[in-house]
């Protein structure tokens, strides 16, 4: 027999029915031996040797909640919701789902001892997580009932009778995402036992009848606008971990420069409880500024020596670790290559990228699993489509994942080439009745552009980057990314080892633009005559019409109209041989405008006109719009 603090415990109970210990006093027993010393496949044998024999605990045995010693912070109103849905009888399973690290186990402890202490409410909370055998949850509930279950008795019936003289009951299944083979079991209990209540936390949803759920968000961040203390202290995020960093560091002061700073730590953070609390435990050795430079490598900053906790919280990588573990082999395949987006994704590049895991399966289905396990969000975009997000901590761990596997180079190549792809699909779009969707639909992927080019340069691919800003300057000059997209364009063409491709001759005029767009005329001519040596040597007639534009460009802002007038003819010339009636368009809009500039103001009439007839013709809201008003320019 085992002993401690009054208690006495059988030797012979399943690990799985201990697992209360780990909340209860116990300090002259090792728990991990006790954990370790016992045997499931034992006492069953023992059982089966003894028929009717009952299993229990030689005294009854309770779990029992733990008291925090810190307090839950920023969880008020999710306290209240989740109280109001217990208390609606319609409601008999509820579930909190959410990622590892939001705090799923806190709130429900939260609630059950809400319940207990305001409502007096009967509560039993159950921990699930050492649990990995699907066979005895059931027993481990009624161990926490403390029902003694014979050996020939089916534990279900048992529970079931329990319940019935606890009508009341609220029953709190803490950690159930390892389990949920054990999930139609539940379904089960709750059909036959109509008084009782059950609150689950959970990865994942049970996906069973009668269901509700209550996704556990992130804590708010403060907005990046935001720059005083007084603003930014209110955010629920900032005021957890102000208050555990202060009892690491209990002389911290915050002015408005510091609260900036903690509300980037924040936000680099996710809102992540776990990684909010394992970060400010840093205080004690470092500043805020010095906090988040570390950052950078986050997985690596999230851990210390948190006595108390179970393993799966001592640091951020053991807690994403614990999800992950739970998947299939091909659901871990996709989590580890969907690690490559930044800041959100597609369904359609999922499917791109992925169209089929290892096993056969499709992405989407893949990817509905990951949804429902809380490692990827489902977020509404204002286009009406749906976009998913991995957390930034989530996609660390992803990352580290492939780079362990050493899968990260075809899966970065890939997403490369899709965002490639989508940039030369989205050119034609780029003018015209259609422009405002494809500006819509390019603005949530800059983000991904930019990891793709960067990763691009990084590994000499620049093909990649003078395809993605050799046909989507239009989107970059619209979007204010001017300045970024030349970055990434000079750098390519610089080091680009294929100068002979049309690729090149693209990127060269667009990185024109660009330049003339921000006043360098040196540089833009520049790159426009390389452009139009190339699109000459090369017989690519559209370049050599766009570098033609370009120098149309430099000319006219140079005052020099007469070259102007003779680069926008030839353009127009090359674009009528082509039938290419929306470069006719520009390079007849251009005529227009040195024509005016000129004082010819019958050539800008006649041009404008031609040029708003085109516009119209092809349902360019915006280029007809330009011609008729200039054309109100040459009547005054």
């Amino acid at each position: 027999m085992l002993t401690g603090e009054g208690r006495t415990v059988a030797a012979l109970v399943p690990i799985q029915a201990l697992v209360a210990i780990r909340d209860a006093p116990y300090p002259n027993i090792s728990k991990r031996s006790v954990y370790e010393s016992v045997n499931l496949k034992d006492v069953r044998a023992a059982m089966s040797a003894s028929p009717g024999a009952a299993w229990h605990p030689t005294t009854p045995f309770s779990t029992s909640l733990t008291t925090s010693l810190t307090p839950v912070l920023g969880r008020e109103a999710d306290l209240d919701r989740v109280l109001a849905m217990i208390d609606d009888p319609s409601n008999r399973l509820i579930t909190l789902t959410g990622p590892g690290g939001v705090g799923k186990t806190r709130l429900a402890q939260h609630v059950a001892a809400t319940m207990i202490d305001e409502f007096d409410r009967d509560v039993v909370y159950v921990p699930l997580a050492s649990i990995r055998d699907v066979e005895v949850v059931l027993l481990t509930i009624g161990q926490a009932l403390d029902i003694r279950f014979e050996a020939n008795e089916a534990p279900e019936d048992r529970l079931v009778q329990a319940f019935e003289d606890r009508p009341q009951l609220v029953l709190v299944l803490d950690n159930f995402e390892q389990l949920l083979g054990a999930a139609p079991g539940i379904a089960r209990l709750l059909a036959r036992s109509a008084g009782t209540t059950i609150l689950v936390t959970s990865q994942s949803a049970l996906a069973i009848p009668g269901e509700h759920l209550y996704p556990l968000p992130p804590l708010p961040t403060p907005s990046p606008g935001q720059t005083t203390a007084e603003v930014i202290l209110r955010a629920d995020a900032v005021t957890l971990f102000v208050a555990r960093a202060r009892a690491v560091k209990p002389a911290l002061v915050i002015d408005d420069r510091q609260a900036v700073t903690i509300a980037e730590i924040c936000r680099r953070l996710d809102g992540l409880p776990l990684a909010i609390e394992l970060a400010a435990a840093r205080m004690n050795i470092l500043s805020p500024d010095a906090l988040l430079a570390r950052l950078s490598n986050r997985l690596q900053v999230l851990r210390g020596e948190r006595r108390g906790v179970p393993d799966r919280l001592r640091t951020m990588r053991h807690a994403i670790a614990w999800s992950y573990d739970l998947l299939t082999p091909p659901e871990q395949w996709l989590f580890r290559r969907m690690s490559v987006f930044a800041g959100g994704f597609s369904l359609d590049a999922v499917e791109a990228l992925f169209q089929e895991t290892d096993d056969g399966r499709d992405a989407w289905t893949v990817l509905s699993t990951l949804v429902d396990h809380s490692l990827v969000q489902a977020m509404p975009h204002p286009t009406g489509d749906v976009r998913f997000l991995m957390l930034e901590t989530l996609r660390d761990y992803g990352l580290e994942q492939l780079d362990e596997r050493g899968e990260a180079g075809d899966a970065r190549l890939a997403h490369a080439s899709h965002f490639a792809t989508l940039a030369e699909e989205a050119e034609p779009h780029l003018y015209g009745p259609e422009q405002e969707r494809w500006l819509n639909r390019l603005e949530p992927e800059w983000e991904n552009i930019r990891a793709a080019s960067e990763w691009s340069l990084a590994n000499g691919r620049e093909a990649f980057v003078l395809r993605l800003f050799g046909v989507t300057t239009r989107f970059a000059t619209a979007r204010g990314h001017v300045t970024e997209a030349r970055g990434f364009l000079d750098r390519a063409l610089a080091a680009s080892g294929d100068r002979q491709s049309i690729h090149h001759c693209r990127g060269l005029v667009e990185a024109g633009n660009l330049a003339e767009d921000q006043g360098d005329q040196d540089i833009a001519q520049s790159y426009f005559t390389a452009a139009l040596d190339l699109a000459t040597s090369l017989g690519e007639r559209r370049c050599q019409a766009l570098a033609l534009i370009g120098q149309g460009y430099v000319a006219h802002g140079r005052g020099a109209y007469a070259t102007a007038i003779d680069v926008h003819s030839r353009a127009a010339s090359l674009a009528r041989e082509t039938n290419d009636a929306h470069l006719l368009g520009r390079a007849l809009g251009n005529l227009a405008a040195v024509s005016y500039f000129r004082g010819k103001l019958d050539d800008a009439q006649r041009y404008w006109e031609e040029s708003g007839r085109i516009f119209a013709s092809l349902g360019d809201e915006m280029g007809e719009t330009l011609s008729i008003g200039n054309l109100g320019a040459v009547a005054a």
